[in-house]
């Protein structure tokens, strides 16, 4: 008897096995839209090309989890407080680039890791049109308020020293903090990105490129456990990617944000020829025409690079000797 029950059982799995609807395991997974609202980020002149360079680095992150994730995107371009209430009223799925220490804790969920970016800079008052990042007496004394976290605290600190500036930092517990506070005029300026801004402030310079997360709500936690699945997984079978990234985008978005400091940009309108003496000739790297007696090659190429780039005067110069060189 105990055969029989057994063989029918058998049977009956084997059944409920051929009823079931074929499935190839190489089958794809079907792709899922995920709705991501990302906060108007446009400035007038060479400001959008660093922004530009942000999200190409954004959306190439984006598109390497989709080849885990197998999603799909629809991207929402608005305000932050536009992008804030979607998601609220299920809209929206995800919002980048935001940083945890812009709200409150345990109100939204936030992603692991720094797959995404955004530019930190400086914004005072929409009325106030005497601050400039290039006269440091109207910055002389004022405060900058900036969220507490001490990785913008450190990198804001950083950049006020680099250009000479004597001001004070406060720190603010929300982005609605940090905003309020710049209008009440408790603070002359704020540190932030573009997604804690509310329209009302005007932009003074760039700060530097900072690592940012993505943001949802207690409904989307599945989604936000997939994100961070993939996230990971792409840092620990694939950490080449990030840094491939960072040289691609990053690095030169720096570069299109940088600009001379005050006492910089003093001593370049008073600073005389830099004379560059080399130990002899070298083909390729530095000759001199005989007949014309002008200087040429791989060397004096790059100062005439730096001469475009920093408005400082080089002349190249060739010695006989290692001996000349040194007491010229």
């Amino acid at each position: 008897m105990h055969f029989v029950q057994k063989l029918c059982h058998i049977l009956l799995c084997l059944a409920v096995l051929v009823a079931l609807p074929a499935h190839s395991t190489a089958e794809p997974p079907a792709y899922q839209t995920i709705r991501i609202g990302v906060a108007n980020d446009r400035r007038p002149g060479s400001a959008n090309d660093a922004i530009r360079l942000m999200a190409s680095y954004n959306s190439s992150f984006l598109a390497e989890i989709a080849k885990i994730t197998h999603w799909q995107y629809e991207y929402y371009h608005g305000t932050a407080s536009d992008c804030l209430q979607r998601l609220r009223e299920g809209q929206l799925d995800l919002i980048a680039p935001v940083s945890n220490a812009g709200f409150p804790p345990g109100e939204y969920l936030f992603s692991n890791g720094h797959s995404c970016a955004a530019i930190l800079g400086l914004y005072t008052d929409e009325n106030d049109m005497q601050i400039t990042a290039d006269r440091g007496a109207t910055l002389d004394g004022a405060t900058i308020g900036v969220l507490n976290s001490n990785d913008l605290k450190n990198r804001l600190q950083f950049f006020a020293k680099a250009n000479g500036w004597n001001v004070r930092i406060r720190t603010y517990p929300s982005s609605d903090a940090l905003t309020d506070g710049l209008h009440r005029g408790e603070v002359q300026l704020i540190a932030c990105t573009v997604f804690n801004l509310t329209g009302h402030e005007r932009w003074v310079t760039f700060v530097d490129t900072i690592p940012q997360q993505y943001m949802t709500d207690a409904a989307h936690s599945a989604l936000m456990d997939q994100l961070n699945q993939a996230i990971l997984s792409i840092e620990m079978t694939n950490p080449a990617f990030e840094t491939r990234l960072k040289r691609e985008y990053l690095d030169p978005s720096i570069y299109q944000m940088a600009r001379y400091s005050e006492h910089q940009q003093a001593f370049i309108r008073t600073a005389p020829t830099v004379r560059v003496v080399f130990p002899g000739t070298f083909l390729s790297l530095i000759q001199q025409n005989r007949e014309f007696g002008n200087i040429y090659g791989i060397a004096p190429d790059i100062l005439t690079l730096l001469m475009n780039t920093t408005d400082i005067t080089f002349q190249p110069v060739i010695a006989d000797s290692a001996d000349t060189a040194a007491q010229m």
